[in-house]
């Protein structure tokens, strides 16, 4: 039976976080995705996907996740995807830290929604992956994300200034490992 468990927000919605799977569609992941791109939200990304670049991305995690280098947690709320939490692990002298990545839509922001699905993939990287370091990166201004990730356990190891390209200007990314 696939992995699965419930979560009521603050204020009644009920979501479910389960391991990404065959069912969540490119389109549907790219969709997902793209909601961010046009938000200009502080991720990665920042031009939108083509559906052929998702269905290779979806290849491509179906791949790390079944030789147990990732874990893909969709958060669902009346089938629709809602957000998402990943852990990858990184290559070659680099495969014991693992870094952990999170994206939720900003209608179920605020919910204590990041919380849940974090502390399930922080349970579930030590157990499945047993990395020596569980670590993220954050745009220094998105203290929002930075509380989170403190209340996580969390902790600023270093600053990088001026590194991450933010639609035209270069911010500073705080690198954060978590707890012993």
């Amino acid at each position: 039976m696939p992995w699965r468990k419930t979560f009521t927000a603050k204020d009644g919605r009920v979501v479910i976080l389960r391991d990404q799977s065959r069912r969540d569609t490119p389109r549907k992941l790219m969709e997902f995705i793209n909601s961010f791109v046009e938000e200009k939200a502080y991720l990665l990304a920042d031009k939108k996907y083509t559906l052929k670049e998702e269905k290779e991305w979806v290849k491509s995690c179906m791949r790390q996740m079944r030789k147990k280098e990732s874990i893909d947690l969709i958060m669902e709320h009346d089938g629709r995807i809602i957000g998402k939490v990943d852990a990858r692990r990184d290559r070659q002298k680099l495969r014991g830290n693992v870094l952990l990545g999170i994206a939720i839509k900003p209608e179920f922001r605020g919910e204590g929604l990041g919380y849940f699905a974090m502390k399930e993939l922080i349970y579930r990287v030590k157990k499945e992956m047993k990395p020596a370091n569980i670590y993220l990166t954050v745009i220094s201004a998105n203290n929002t994300a930075k509380r989170l990730y403190r209340k996580l356990g969390f902790k600023k190891h270093h600053t990088l200034k001026n590194w991450v390209n933010h639609y035209g200007a270069y911010l500073d990314e705080d690198f954060m490992i978590l707890g012993k």
